[in-house]
């Protein structure tokens, strides 16, 4: 395959349009969101056009970050295509830009950051009455593998619960001295070297008073004036109510 290149000049030799000049620059990436942990990487692409829409090839594309730092010579594929390989080495974010001569791409973004995490949370029951024992329960996971060797603290709104371990991905929480009322539980994973944090949804329980019921005995019998006593127990359904 042969490039035609047709320039258009001038009597005084200015060019007035050259097919066979750079037009554009598109440039992508494999991946744009990457894990440092796991030594990911992704392939940056230049794809160089002349004004004809035809590849462009021979060229000394540079690959730049935002801050206008030159991160290296992109590699030429012979195909109008130019190629570098970006592996970071810590989180955060860098956009990328590639040149040739006076000519820009697009910006390209890419983020990198630990191992991404995933929490689930639940309640055994959303209503129970009071001084009755609730249990919250959740997972732990990264790729849908359970983590261990980890701990999760579960707050009841704003207020620290506990700090439970994490076993084979999962955890959970025995609870029996809720007051009256309702309350907001979740539960947050604070992340460490290799994996993110993570904060779960938040899961709702209401706790409600007893219902109670008064037994009343009352003689049938009674004699005028004589005096009688009135006996009776409250209970909650179950239990004797004392005190």
């Amino acid at each position: 395959n042969k490039r035609v290149v047709l320039i258009v000049k001038n009597s005084d030799g200015s060019v007035i349009y050259d097919v066979g000049a750079i037009s554009s620059i598109l440039l992508t990436a494999t991946s744009q969101s990457l894990c440092y942990v796991d030594n990911e990487s992704a392939t940056l692409t230049a794809s160089v056009y002349d004004n004809n829409d035809e590849a462009v090839t021979g060229q000394t594309v540079n690959l730049y970050d935002s801050s206008d730092n030159l991160i290296g010579a992109m590699t030429d594929n012979d195909d109008g295509t130019y190629t570098y390989t970006y592996t970071p080495s810590a989180g955060g974010v860098v956009t990328f830009y590639a040149k040739v001569g006076g000519k820009k791409s697009n910006d390209l973004v890419i983020s990198s950051s630990k191992r991404a995490t995933d929490i689930t949370f639940a309640a055994s029951s959303n209503s129970v009455v009071y001084s009755n024992s609730i249990t919250l329960s959740g997972t732990l996971k990264h790729n849908n593998t359970g983590l261990s060797s980890a701990s999760v603290k579960i707050y009841d709104g704003n207020t620290l619960i506990d700090t439970v371990p994490v076993t084979d991905g999962a955890f959970s929480k025995t609870i029996s001295d809720l007051g009256v009322g309702s309350h907001t539980f979740s539960a947050v994973y604070d992340g460490d070297t290799n994996y993110n944090d993570a904060i779960s949804s938040d899961v709702s329980v209401t706790i409600t008073q007893h219902g109670t019921t008064l037994n009343i005995n009352v003689p049938t019998t009674l004699v005028y004036s004589d005096e009688f006593n009135i006996t009776g127990t409250l209970t909650d359904g179950t239990n004797v109510i004392t005190g």
